[in-house]
């Protein structure tokens, strides 16, 4: 049998695809939870907001969203230092519209 090797550019994002990179702080399965938890940090002057077209039941609190990997990282060790040592990222392919 023959190998075929695939092009390395085969693994990058296509064209058409955005890739984004969000901070997740926190996640609720009720949306007055997610609400209220938004709001709450908004009271601290922490600004947050329930991501969109994310995968999955649970709503996910966006602490921030990032067009690359590198910023979204140091945003990232920011905020488990100051709000939530357990905040993650999460990456976001969207299709352009």
């Amino acid at each position: 049998a023959e190998t075929v090797i695939s092009p390395i550019a085969s693994s990058l994002p296509a064209d058409n695809d955005i890739v984004s990179y969000e901070i997740i702080g926190a996640t609720f399965a009720i949306k007055s939870e997610a609400d209220n938890y938004v709001n709450q940090l908004a009271s601290k002057g922490i600004k947050v907001k329930i991501a969109e077209n994310m995968p999955g039941k649970m709503l996910k609190i966006s602490f921030g969203s990032f067009k690359d990997e590198e910023s979204a990282q140091k945003e990232l060790n920011r905020i488990k230092k100051e709000i939530n040592k357990d905040a993650w990222i999460a990456r976001i392919k969207s299709p352009k519209n």
